[in-house]
């Protein structure tokens, strides 16, 4: 799981919330819902 900003992977076009429906937020929290689950799992390693 990066934790430095510049190992992220560059968002797509879309994934921004500039439409103002929400789709770009929620992509975001299962993107960060994902990655918290992978780190949870390699902490109990």
């Amino acid at each position: 799981v990066p934790t430095d900003p510049s190992e992220r992977q560059p968002t797509a076009p879309g994934d921004g919330d500039e439409s103002g429906d929400g789709d770009g937020l929620h992509a975001r929290i299962d993107r960060a819902a994902s990655e918290l689950a992978a780190a949870m799992r390699a902490h109990r390693r």
